[in-house]
């Protein structure tokens, strides 16, 4: 199983379990659903949703044939903010969680999608034509 696995690890289907291709096409409505919220929203589930989850959230890094090589940390929660130019990524390492402490700082990592600024860009060029 595993090495048919390694073959082709993202439409690779274990007995009685699922693909990550499987997953994309089931988690399209859950991501419209995530979209759409203005409040903060917990997703807590199995790493391989979170990894399909995580890379279309940060798609201009990971083509959904690669999800299967994003590195999803235990006991970490992952915040991701909208920001102008794509997400903001703040995680909370829990197991370094000082009880004492007043507050939980966690790394920040800005994701730069580049969306807008690509959409300038294409508009700016088209000006010019």
């Amino acid at each position: 199983e595993f090495f048919q696995w390694k073959e082709n690890p993202f439409t690779y289907r274990f007995p009685a379990g699922e693909s990550q291709q499987d997953l994309v096409q089931k988690l399209q409505t859950l991501v419209m659903e995530l979209e759409g919220h203005v409040r903060p929203v917990a997703v807590i589930s199995h790493v391989s949703t979170l990894q399909v989850l995580y890379g279309y959230f940060l798609g201009h890094k990971f083509r959904p044939e690669n999800y299967h090589t994003i590195r999803i940390p235990t006991n970490t929660v992952i915040e991701l903010t909208p920001s102008h130019y794509g997400w903001q990524e703040r995680r909370y390492d829990l197991s370094k969680l000082d009880p004492k402490a007043k507050e939980f700082p966690g790394v920040v990592y800005d994701h730069n999608t580049n969306f807008y600024s690509n959409a300038k860009a294409r508009h700016d060029a088209r000006a010019h034509d």
